[in-house]
């Protein structure tokens, strides 16, 4: 090889060499971090939507707008609970304490109307149901065929007598508010079991023991009464708070799709009346408790009778 070329080879790997050097000098380009969401829950109240966020780490900061613009660590700092009466487009950014952004959200936060609440009640031999929603203003409507109700369906104006086999299905509606969750049930008795006449008795017993110490009185709510008396015929095979299936009663619930803030269970056998079975619950300090429980605004009711023995429970709710 002649000493031209190796002068010519020499010079490219120097060439070579600064270059890899150049590229080994620069800086990557930092990954930004703030693909994350910040964790957040939403809960609503009769006039409110809230929007309470849970930043990555205790350390960081959160700052928001509310008019639409991208946050920066000079817009409002979140300091607790953020909460509308109206529409509004929420982004926030958590910040570390080196000043980089870890963490984003955008959220429209709107008022939504409260689920209606169906309390039904036997008159006459005759179920009749009644419809609320804690949400002023807001107007409900109903189908009767199991579809989902808009503000076009038939509008409710007060009781309807049900028929047995079908469904009704309610839905809360008002301007400025995204519409409730829907509520269904489906025309039949009550409890789908025994007399209406012993929940009537039970509860007429319950409410007098919770007005005696300034408690206010139960409502008879018509999806409790149908997880009662499911739980009425369950504790016919397995007695206890926990289901044949190995969980427990609450499970029940989430599957009936009932959402409590509160709840408890009350069991009882061999009771022949209601008059006894509440004088056995109310001569147990665990049961007495919870009938006496303030927190409570709902009750679901059911007795069964297998083998010639009676099973009652009540299932305590608060919406």
């Amino acid at each position: 090889m002649s000493r031209t070329t190796n002068r010519l080879i020499s010079v490219l790997l120097a060439v070579f060499t600064m270059i890899s050097a150049v590229f080994v000098i620069i800086p990557p380009v930092s990954a930004s971090a703030a693909s994350e969401v910040i964790g957040y829950k939403i809960t609503y109240t009769s006039k409110y939507a809230k929007l309470t966020l849970t930043p990555k780490s205790s350390t960081n900061t959160i700052y928001y707008t509310t008019n639409g613009k991208q946050p920066s660590e000079s817009s409002k700092k979140y300091t607790g609970t953020i909460a509308t009466a109206r529409s509004v487009v929420i982004r926030a950014a958590e910040y570390d304490r080196n000043g980089s952004k870890v963490a984003t959200i955008r959220y429209t936060l709107c008022p939504r109307v409260l689920t209606p609440r169906i309390t039904a009640k036997t008159v006459s031999g005759s179920e009749y149901i009644t419809v609320t929603t804690s949400t002023a203003n807001a107007v409900i409507c109903y189908t009767t065929d199991g579809t989902t109700p808009t503000q076009r369906s038939a509008k409710y104006t007060g009781s309807i007598k049900t028929e047995p086999g079908k469904v009704y299905t309610f839905r809360g509606f008002r301007t400025g508010f995204t519409s409730s969750r829907t509520a269904s049930c489906t025309g039949k008795e009550i409890n789908g079991s025994k007399a209406d006449s012993d929940q009537e008795r039970v509860l007429e017993l319950m409410n007098k023991e919770r007005a005696a110490v300034g408690a206010s009185a139960l409502i008879l709510d018509e999806t409790l009464c149908k997880a009662a008396a499911i739980r009425a015929e369950e504790i016919t095979r397995k007695f206890g708070h926990e289901r044949p299936d190995g969980t427990r009663y609450v499970s029940l619930l989430n599957e009936l799709g009932i959402v409590n803030k509160a709840g408890a269970e009350n069991i009882a056998e061999g009771f022949l009346s209601a008059d006894e079975v509440m004088s056995g619950w109310m001569n147990s300090s665990g049961h007495k408790k919870n009938i006496l429980n303030s927190t409570y605004t709902h009750i679901g009711i059911a007795r069964y009778v297998s083998g010639g023995k009676s099973y009652w429970v009540q299932i305590f709710g608060a919406f």
